[in-house]
């Protein structure tokens, strides 16, 4: 269908729609009158002839915010009056807009229009966007006249102007200042030339000027201060907190400036004298000067200002305190440094003495304090109390300050004796054990002089260990037990215990050593003569001796052995009688051995002869063949058996021959004189009949390599033998080239190097061992060619089909000199299949199914004389010869299509291309599928086309923070972007090179500044075909195909897609989800905390789970009913203007850095500047703003995680411990005391009047955070004035004032 029969069918369809609404609705019933009667007038009207319509024009709204469409307007020349002529505006939705009438609702869409000239088929449509480029109107922008010292804050002194919009509202209202300081002889001080700028919904501004006279001050108008020292007004008192200056002097905030002058003519200053008093107490005297510049008249005036100190100091000390100490070491008494007095307010500077009660004979504290022993230290600057005695003193403090001004406070000391005794034992004590083997030992009896600072009371002893079967020893108490069991224990330790008056012990160790001194008896066996076999050790034989002891006795006893080498003679044992303190008795046994069975011949069975299946002298010996002569009856002979071996090889039958010649002597028994020994010859004969075996004799088959025609090899072969040495066996061989019967060389190795043709050769081994034994192995060595061919083809043949419609075409048509490294290229042959049988293919009209062109895709293979082949992808052209036109022609048969890729292969969906056939100069759209992919189906033959695709919406998608890092670093030369699509991406402006501009243009898109790119696309389009000369600077190249002459179908014309700004692939492709490359979310901190009406503050963002930084995105959101986000500003991150953007009550921030910056948990990343609206937690105010922007944050390997705020309780160092004044302040009956603690924990909160009377006090559990307590005063007994209150919370102790009404 053409793009002409495709606008009439559109054009039909718009007005068979009109028709039947203008039928279903009555109100269009004018409309249906218009058409018909437009169609009368058919005969006026010539309905040959071509219309055009203009496309893409704007529309703007007239006064009334309306704009009428009319034929005109929208064609191009027309030739008729707009009366002879219908227009159908349509809207996206297809929805018919009446009369043709456009209002405000319409502004900034796009609509379809059409114009039918009336009573003919003749039409033509465009599209057309309606605009508001109307600026709004002043209401009023009036001049005014105010006072010097007014407020020129618009709606204040100065009235704010107002406008109205004839479309939308005005949204913006702004203002600039030009201020003009007038000379003396203007009646005005100033003039303020205000610029008004309103601006509407579509941008659309207006300006008025508004002139603000400032009317000129005297210095008649002047008021000055009053004076504050108790007689125009009262002093101020040094126990109140008040601004003041550097000098010390209130400042003129409390005490009042000069008023009635706020002019450029006027200036005021003031200088202080100060006169100290007392303590904190000052006289100030502040000389105001107040000068008119334009008279040279001078004010001059004093002011007296006082801050007296006329309170006492407020001390105090905890009345349940008692503090417990100890005497003086080496005395029974004390000396204690007190404390200093915990004075909690006083504003001078303040002293204090030290005084003491001792307690009377009942129990209570002197009248009077005592100042003996009472000593200063400059160095601690404390004051020491020396010889205080055991038991309770009062402290008494008198503090005075630099005023004179002073109180009195108390406090409690317990001395207690806390020092044990010195206990003195003898270190080391003997106790000899009576006959009963017993003895004792008391605690008196080891004291050597213990003594204590006071007075010893009692001494005890005790043992750490009880043998002798008495538990009491283990516990102190008059004396311990010992006993057999404690003799030759070595030292045995126990302790002696000092005991004094107080309670106080220690101890001391005594070594004691138990000694018994009664010597054992002992009785020895009789003497014994044994046969050299008996075990003469055995004392069951040769008998054991009687001994005698007082406790215990143990018997050993010692060997004297004068024996021979063959075990005879005599034993001297010496028998021992020992006790446990080492006192012994000794005796003497005699013990003699003796042979009663002399070793001879007979005790000898001499081995047999013997025949061995073997092949080694080595494996006869007489370990391996276990044949030795047996010996008998030698326990009591020294025994020497000995041989020696006569060797024989070649021996018929055997492979060896042995005679192995034995000795044996009985050294005990032997005489040099008359020798006596025994001899035997043992025959040993050795044979084998195991040929040796080949390790391998497998065939071989060899690949030729590089396509050689011949190889040169080394063969080896290798046997083994059970008898023989591989090294000792001996080899021949002989090669049969060609495998012909033939030997055509032999040789005596087992390894050969020779050069063999190609085809099978025939190789024969021998391997003969020691003992004659041949084995023979034969090996084919196969020589193979299985290089393939070479294919050079002509890789596309045209071929036109004969007048029958018919071609043969061989498939050595496609050869273009292929080659082989073995064979001539006559030797070689060629096919269209695998199996070589295919030389030629026939092909007929069928093979074209359009009747004009078709491309075949083929194979043309090349095989060699051995079989291998190989081929190549070749094309073949099928034409219809337009002489003959043999085949039936499909005019419009062909098809265009492909596929738009990103870099990674994802096909993109809902792509926008245009096919433009250059014959005609028409175009027709189409769209990409979810694949990716799209189609132009009955496209003409023969005309010329271009394709291009298209989009420029979904700006940010893909784009992000990290986009920015990751260019940043290319350019930065840190990290190059790896792909030369990368790179188009990155340069965003499109200026053909990489600079911080393109940073600055992305990132204004990704924080939502520009909802597109100035200088480029949201996706650009490179035909997938073209090859990119210089990959490092890629950006020259085509964004559309040419096809110059159509006569095959085309469905290859594909692209690669690039989204400029995502330079790390991560835009969504399709209309669907695409998956999150995002980790688990890591965590933002900010503490909650209350936030107050009116006050500007700085909201710490904390990084809670992030280490290294490369980059973060994120918007915080506000509720606009309670706070106003004013800002971001640095902290850990670096951050400025261009980083954050303010949009729809929430404030994004794009921040990046090229290299990781490291940062610590809990550390301060930035601050969130909010102006408090409402009073509320900061938890009900800030958030995340998701819909704003993703929340993410780059890690230094560039991994992307999610980002997420953590409501903090304020457990941080910023958290600090802080107590507020009181509210309301003065107040009667109730007032308010708000504090904040650093952690959840107990507190005390404590009320004194100016005496230091505890007149309230609070003591329990507090949450972290804010907290507040409502005291109520009725109950309290008290009168109108000063209190303190002191708030108490581990180390932190604060007080404040607070003024109570009555």
């Amino acid at each position: 269908m053409t793009l002409n029969s495709i606008k009439m069918r559109t054009f039909t369809q718009l007005r068979s729609t009109l028709s039947t609404r203008v039928l279903k609705a009555g109100k269009y019933l004018s409309a249906l009158v218009l058409i018909l009667s437009a169609f009368s007038i058919n005969a006026q009207v010539d309905c040959d002839i071509t219309m055009a319509c203009n496309d893409g024009i704007q529309v703007s709204l007239d006064e009334n915010c309306e704009a009428q469409i009319y034929p005109d307007m929208i064609l191009e020349d027309p030739a008729y009056d707009n009366e002879f002529y219908t227009v159908i505006v349509m809207d996206q939705q297809g929805n018919i807009i009446p009369d043709a009438l456009m209002d405000y609702s319409h502004v900034n869409q796009l609509f379809d229009v059409s114009v039918q000239l009336n009573g003919c088929p003749v039409s033509c449509w465009g599209n057309m966007t309606i605009e508001d480029k109307l600026a709004p109107q002043f209401i009023d922008c009036l001049d005014v006249e105010v006072e010097c010292d007014a407020d020129l804050t618009p709606g204040v002194d100065v009235p704010q102007v107002s406008a109205f919009d004839a479309c939308s509202v005005v949204i913006d209202y702004d203002y600039s200042d030009v201020v003009t300081n007038n000379p003396c002889d203007s009646a005005y001080a100033q003039t303020v030339e205000r610029t008004w700028t309103v601006t509407d919904e579509q941008g659309n501004s207006a300006m008025c000027t508004q002139t603000i006279n400032v009317l000129r001050a005297t210095l008649s108008d002047v008021v000055f201060p009053p004076n504050y020292d108790d007689i125009d007004q009262p002093a101020f008192s040094c126990s109140v907190n008040i601004e003041t200056l550097p000098n010390g002097a209130p400042s003129p905030n409390v005490t009042g400036f000069p008023t009635g002058a706020d002019c450029p003519n006027i200036q005021t200053y003031y200088s202080d004298i100060i006169f100290d008093i007392c303590g904190a107490s000052i006289k100030v005297l502040r000389q105001w000067v107040v000068i008119d510049w334009c008279t040279g008249e001078e004010l001059n005036y004093n002011q007296i200002i006082k801050i007296l100190d006329n309170q006492p100091p407020v001390c105090t000390t905890n009345p349940d305190f008692i503090d417990q100490i100890f005497t003086d070491e080496g005395e029974c008494t004390a000396t204690y440094e007190v404390p200093a007095p915990i004075v909690i307010f006083e504003c001078s500077e303040y002293s204090y003495t030290v005084g003491y009660k001792l307690k009377d004979e009942n129990g209570d504290p002197f009248d009077q304090p005592i100042y003996d022993n009472v000593t200063y230290n400059p160095f601690t600057e404390l004051y020491s109390i020396s010889d205080l005695p055991q038991d309770t003193t009062w402290i008494v403090y008198t503090v005075t300050d630099a005023c004179g001004n002073s109180s009195q406070c108390f406090t409690e000391v317990f001395v207690q004796d806390g020092e044990a005794p010195t206990p003195v034992c003898e270190g080391y004590t003997v106790v000899s054990l009576e006959d009963a083997g017993w003895a004792d030992l008391y605690a008196t009896s080891v004291d050597d002089g213990s003594f204590d600072n006071c007075e010893i009371d009692r001494l005890e002893i005790k043992r750490f260990s009880t043998p002798c079967g008495f538990p009491s020893d283990l516990q102190f108490g008059e004396k311990v037990n010992f006993c057999c069991e404690d003799v030759d224990a070595g030292y045995i330790q126990v302790a002696m215990r000092a005991y004094d008056k107080a309670g106080n012990f220690n101890d001391c160790i005594v070594n004691v050593n138990v000694q018994d001194k009664i010597n054992p008896t002992i009785e020895c066996p009789d003497n014994i003569t044994i046969n050299c076999e008996t075990d003469y050790t055995n004392t069951d034989i040769t008998g054991y001796p009687e001994a005698f002891d007082n406790c215990s006795v143990e018997i050993t006893y010692t060997d004297n052995a004068n024996l021979n080498d063959c075990g005879l003679g005599t034993v001297v044992r010496t028998w021992r009688a020992t006790d446990a303190q080492g006192r012994f008795a000794q005796c003497i046994q005699i013990i003699t051995v003796a042979d009663f069975d002399p070793f001879n011949e007979s005790d000898i069975v001499w081995p047999g002869d013997l025949e061995i299946n073997d092949c080694s002298k080595d494996n006869a010996t007489p370990e391996i063949l276990n044949s030795f002569p047996q010996l008998s009856n030698t326990d009591c002979a020294n025994i020497a058996v000995s041989y020696d071996d006569d060797i024989f090889y070649n021996v018929p039958d055997y492979c060896i021959k042995v005679l192995r010649h034995w000795k044996v002597i009985d050294w005990c028994s032997y005489d040099p004189q008359d020798p006596v020994y025994y001899e035997y010859t043992q025959k040993i004969a050795i044979y084998n009949t195991i040929a040796p075996v080949f390790e391998t004799c497998q065939d071989v088959e060899i690949l030729s390599e590089d396509g050689a025609c011949e190889e040169t090899i080394t063969l080896e072969v290798n046997a083994t033998d059970d008898c023989t040495p591989s090294a000792l066996i001996k080899y021949t061989y002989s090669i049969d080239e060609d495998n012909d019967g033939i030997v055509d060389f032999t040789g005596i190795t087992n390894s050969i190097t020779l050069t063999l043709s190609s085809g099978t050769h025939k190789v024969t081994w021998t391997a003969e061992d020691k003992c004659g034994n041949i084995t023979t192995c034969t090996k084919f060595v196969n020589i193979i060619d299985n290089k393939p061919p070479t294919p050079i083809c002509i890789g596309q043949v045209t071929w036109v089909l004969d007048e029958d419609g018919f071609a043969e075409i061989w498939a050595s048509d496609f050869n273009l000199k292929s080659e082989d490294s073995c064979d001539d290229e006559e030797e070689l042959t060629y096919s269209f299949n695998e199996a070589g049988n295919m030389p030629a293919m026939t092909f007929t009209c069928a093979d074209v199914p359009n009747g004009i062109a078709e491309e075949i895709p083929l194979r043309m293979y090349v095989f060699d004389t051995d079989g291998n082949f190989e081929y190549c992808e070749v094309s073949l052209i099928l034409q219809d010869s337009d002489l003959t036109n043999a085949c039936d022609d499909m005019e419009n048969a062909g098809r265009i299509a492909g596929h738009i890729y990103t870099e990674t292969n994802e096909g993109i969906e809902s792509i926008d291309v245009e096919l433009m056939d250059m014959s005609i100069s028409e175009a027709e759209m189409g769209e990409t599928h979810e694949a990716g992919d799209y189609l132009f189906e009955e496209v003409p033959y023969y005309n010329g086309y271009t394709i291009e695709p298209y989009k420029n919406d979904d700006v940010t998608n893909g784009v992000s923070t990290l986009d920015l890092v990751l260019i940043q670093r290319h350019i930065l030369g840190l990290a190059e972007l790896d792909s030369p699509y990368k790179l188009i991406a990155a340069d965003v402006n499109a200026s053909d090179n990489l600079t911080s501009t393109d940073l600055l243009d992305l990132r204004k898109v990704i924080l939502g500044i520009h909802s597109e790119f100035s200088s480029n696309t949201s996706w650009r389009f490179m035909p997938s075909s073209f090859e990119i000369e210089d990959p490092e600077h890629p950006y020259d190249f085509p964004e559309k195909v040419l096809i110059s002459e159509m006569y095959l179908s085309d469905e290859n014309i594909d692209f690669t897609a690039i989204k400029i700004g995502d330079v790390n692939n991560s835009a969504n492709v399709s209309n669907g989800e695409k998956s999150s490359t995002r980790s688990a979310s890591k965590l933002l901190k900010w503490d909650n905390q209350p936030l107050t009406v009116g006050e500007q503050i700085e909201i710490p963002v904390y990084a809670n789970e992030l280490n290294n930084l490369t980059g973060l995105q994120l918007a915080i959101g506000t509720d606009q009913s309670k706070a106003v986000i004013r800002g971001i500003t640095s902290g850990a991150l670096q951050i400025d203007a261009s980083m954050t953007n303010m949009k729809n009550n929430a404030i994004a921030l794009s921040w990046f850095n090229a290299t990781p910056i490291e940062v610590n948990t809990n550390e301060v990343l930035f601050y969130v500047q909010v102006e408090v609206i409402a009073t509320d937690m900061l938890e009900n105010v800030l958030h995340i703003d998701p819909k704003a922007m993703d929340a993410e944050v780059y890690d230094a390997e560039l991994a992307t995680f999610g980002l997420d705020i953590e409501i903090g309780e304020g457990v941080y160092e910023h958290q600090k411990t802080v107590l507020y004044q009181n509210t309301p302040n003065p107040f009667k009956g109730m007032t308010t005391i708000a504090f904040e603690l650093e952690d959840k924990q107990d507190a005390t909160l404590t009320i004194y009047d100016v005496s230091g009377k505890q007149l309230y006090t609070m003591t329990r559990e507090f949450n972290r955070g804010y907290n507040e307590l409502t005291i109520d005063t009725e109950s309290m007994d008290t009168q109108s004035g000063v209190l303190f209150y002191q708030l108490q919370s581990g180390n932190f102790i604060q007080s404040k004032k607070m003024m109570i009404i009555r």
